[in-house]
Order: structure tokens, then sequence, then C-alpha cells
């Protein structure tokens, strides 16, 4: 997670840098996390003695990092979380860190939660577009502007049966998925000055090429397929539901 954090520090920087000569640059950061722990995903790899508790800490650590530590706004960081609900914390020894009353207690935030739409393919499209042309109740990037994406939850290939081609898709709330040639779309058209992608969960190195131009910075957890497809849960570590 150091290593991470280091990263994210670094590529922000980056991208404010670009910023500075502008006139009042705004940052805007989009969280996308399709899934919540303990969904019952039953794919592949799932792995019966997880409940994949990181769905909701990494969603919920990465709003606080923007917040606190890089100055975004809240009002301009918008989070799309699995049902459109904060995780109700259950274990005690991380609930006072990973709930937003806690961060309300410590900061004086006045936030009933952090999250502010389901993360369904509409409100997906419906963020995303809005903020390219300021529609849906959404504000517009302009050309100034630094945009930060963050994608977790699971992802899988198109193809499971073995047969070519496989693409990674992203999972959504439900049965929805987003493809590649979609969510590259729906980003790259955002006339940001620079765009920082970060796809957390698996396929999602299969994204790269269609977001490999200059005003892109991207980080996957996995290579593109056939190097790299899965990524690991929580550091390769798995934590059962009395850890």
């Amino acid at each position: 997670m150091k290593t991470k954090c280091l990263l994210l520090v670094s590529l922000l920087s980056i991208g404010f840098l670009f910023n500075a000569t502008a006139q009042n640059p705004k940052k805007y950061a989009v969280i996308i996390t399709g899934d919540s722990p303990g969904d019952g995903y039953q794919g592949q790899f799932a792995n019966p003695n997880s409940d994949y508790d990181e769905f909701w800490n990494d969603t919920y650590l990465m709003w606080e990092m923007l917040v606190t530590k890089f100055g975004f706004d809240d009002s301009k960081v918008f989070v799309l979380y699995a049902g459109g609900q904060d995780q109700n914390i259950a274990n005690p020894t991380i609930a006072s860190r990973y709930t937003v009353s806690n961060a309300n207690n410590l900061m004086g935030w006045n936030l009933p939660k952090i999250t502010d739409y389901p993360a369904s393919l509409t409100n997906v499209q419906n963020v995303l577009g809005g903020l390219q042309s300021g529609s849906n109740g959404m504000p517009q990037v302009l050309g100034d502007d630094f945009l930060f994406v963050f994608t977790f939850g699971h992802g899988h290939f198109t193809s499971l049966s073995g047969t070519p081609p496989f693409n990674g898709v992203l999972e959504l709330l439900g049965d929805d998925v987003i493809t590649v040639t979609e969510l590259s779309g729906l980003i790259n058209n955002i006339p940001a000055n620079k765009r920082l992608i970060w796809m957390q969960n698996c396929t999602g190195g299969d994204f790269a090429a269609e977001f490999s131009n200059n005003n892109n910075y991207f980080i996957a957890a996995t290579m593109p397929y056939p190097t790299g497809g899965l990524a690991n849960p929580a550091d390769n570590l798995f934590f059962g539901t009395g850890d």
C-alpha cells in the first residue's frame, strides 16, 4: 500500500505541475467501484474465505486521501459505489476508520455519506458524459483542469470459454459491465489538461492501449492479456469474516 500511495503522490504532483500556469484550474475525481464486500462473487478466481473488504476500504481511503491530502473539494469528487450506499462496516477493529461518521467527527465534515450514485452503467455514462459537456447535473471539466479516475471491483474477460478474443471488461452494479472502448471513449472525451486513470480491478491492463495519449497517465494492477489479467486481492492476503 505504501508503494501505491507514493506512486499516486508522484503522478498527482505531475498532473498539478502541468496545471500550474493555468488560470484557476480545478481538480475533479471519479471513483467507480462496482462491487461490495461479501457480494457472493462466484467467478473463476473467487475465494470462499474472502469477503473482499478492500472494495469498500480502498474506495473510502481513496476518497479520504484525495480530500484530505490533495485538496480536492468533495463536491468535485464523485463516488459511484455498489448499490449507492456507503458500506456498513461490521468489524469493530476497522469500523472507526472506514466510515464517514468517523471522518465527520475528526474533521468537522457534515457529510451523511461519501457515495453519490450506484455504480450502474447508466450512472457511469451520466457522470463521465456530464463532466465532458456540463450536463446531467455535473460541472463541465475545462481544458485547464485535472481529472483523476479510479476503478475497482471485479473485472473479467469477455470470453471465458478458452476461445479468443480475450477482452477485459470492468464489472459494475448487478450484471452491468463497461468495455474498454466505452470507458476509454467516455474518459478521453473529457477535455482535461491531464487525466490520471488508475484501474485496480482484474483485467485493468487490457485498457492500457486505449488510454495511450499525451493527456493521460495510466496505472493498472495487471498487465494486458496474455501476460496478466488477475489482480491479487488485498496484497495477496485473504481475510475471512472473523479476521
